[in-house]
């Protein structure tokens, strides 16, 4: 009988293939699997005798939920500060309720504003008290424009109507309802004004006692009112910035210095449209904003010597995009402190209503051109308008857009 080896070696062949494959099949799917016990719910996972490693990341801990489910990494949040020194920091609110016009009165530190709620007036001192400024009610008031003593107010109505109270003396005079766009002498006794008319030629620049008398017109305005800022400097030498100079292009304009007597002031041509100027406590400096092509029609932040023989001199850009309305002046001359938002799309100088709704803060040396990032906050956004420093410059106060309400944030 002769014996086919070839087949005997295929049928070998065979079997060992089908042994493999079944051993396979066990390893991968019926084979015990030695199972070490999940760490307690909640307790950090750490090889015995082995040291977490100390590489980058967020500084949280691997934690293992009840139910037993896959675990997750619960990052450490940072900690907000309570001094604005460059990162996240908590903003407290001074007061709750819907403010307009808040102001510092530097002589007693008091903090004056109107509660449009109460239709009423208060103080608010430094141990966070309020009290009635009056006790007159004054409903619907639209524009408040304070006087540098905060002693009296020009208040403005929807109806058109125009007062300057007097809150020492509790006394109201009743203004022209012509008369518009005021600003007070430094010692708050006068006040620079625009008269509106039908007819052009009745329209002009002009200044009155801050009672309402002795008007005296200064420069007529005809078709140009709304190039015209009704701006009293601090030196009282300058009571208004006119775009009304020599025409250089739509990226540029001469920005013309009033005076009271008809003085032939230096200009300051600035780069762009736009122009909005705010003085500096002493009167010798402007911070201004202006947008144009090359910034995309964002506002940029300008600060320039503005007095005397002096205007137009030290021009430099503070490479912060923002409103001069959005900073305020340190006492003595040198920083300014801005709030800034955090995103501006393009267009938003012509369109400022677009602007990103979160603003954080920067301080800006004006002798060195140094910006300083001084905080983000730490908790919600805010829109800052009506931005003043307290009377040790230690807290910087705003009013948020978005609230109405009174808030500040801690210098030092």
């Amino acid at each position: 009988m002769r014996f086919d080896f070839k087949k005997i070696i295929l049928i070998i062949i065979f079997i060992l293939i089908a042994i493999g494959f079944g051993f396979g099949l066990y390893y991968l799917f019926f084979r015990p699997i030695s199972k070490e016990p999940l760490p307690e719910a909640g307790k950090e996972i750490v090889s015995p005798g082995i040291l977490p490693p100390a590489g980058e990341g967020t500084g949280g801990i691997i934690v293992v939920p009840p139910s037993g489910e896959s675990p997750e990494i619960t990052p450490s949040l940072p900690v907000a500060s309570d001094i604005a020194a460059g990162g996240e920091t908590l903003v407290k609110s001074v007061i709750k309720e819907v403010v307009s016009s808040p102001i510092l009165n530097k002589n007693t530190g008091e903090v004056f504003y109107y509660d449009k709620d109460k239709n009423e007036f208060y103080k608010i001192n430094a141990d966070g008290k309020r009290e009635l400024l009056s006790e007159r009610k004054f409903y619907q008031v639209e524009n408040i424009n304070w006087s540098p003593d905060k002693n009296k107010a020009i208040l403005e109505y929807p109806d058109g109507n125009k007062i300057l109270y007097d809150f020492e003396k509790d006394k109201q005079i009743t203004l022209n309802k012509n008369w518009y766009d005021f600003s007070f002498s430094s010692s708050g006794n006068e006040i620079g004004l625009k008269i509106d008319s039908d007819d052009p030629n009745n329209r002009w620049l002009a200044k009155a006692n801050a009672d309402g008398t002795g008007l005296k017109m200064i420069e007529p305005l005809g078709e140009n009112a709304q190039k015209v800022q009704v701006a009293w400097s601090p030196n009282n030498q300058v009571v208004a910035f006119s775009a009304t100079g020599e025409d250089m292009g739509f990226d540029k304009q001469e920005i013309l210095f009033i005076g009271f007597y008809g003085e032939n002031f230096k200009s300051i041509v600035v780069e762009g449209r736009g122009f909005e100027g705010k003085w500096s406590p002493q009167g010798n400096k402007i911070i201004y904003s202006v947008w144009n092509a090359d910034s995309g029609y964002r506002p940029t932040l300008w600060a320039v010597e503005a007095e005397g023989d002096n205007i137009g001199r030290g021009r430099k850009e503070l490479d912060l995009q923002t409103w001069a309305d959005k900073c305020v002046f340190s006492s003595d001359n040198k920083n300014i402190y801005c709030a800034a938002p955090k995103y501006l799309p393009e267009g938003a100088g012509l369109a400022p209503e677009i602007a990103d709704r979160g603003d954080n803060f920067y301080k800006i040396n004006l002798d060195r051109g140094v910006k300083t990032f001084l905080a983000e906050p730490s908790v919600g956004e805010y829109n800052v308008s009506d931005i003043f420093l307290s009377a040790e410059e230690d807290f910087l106060y705003f009013t948020d857009q978005n609230t109405g309400q009174l808030n500040k944030i801690q210098l030092k």
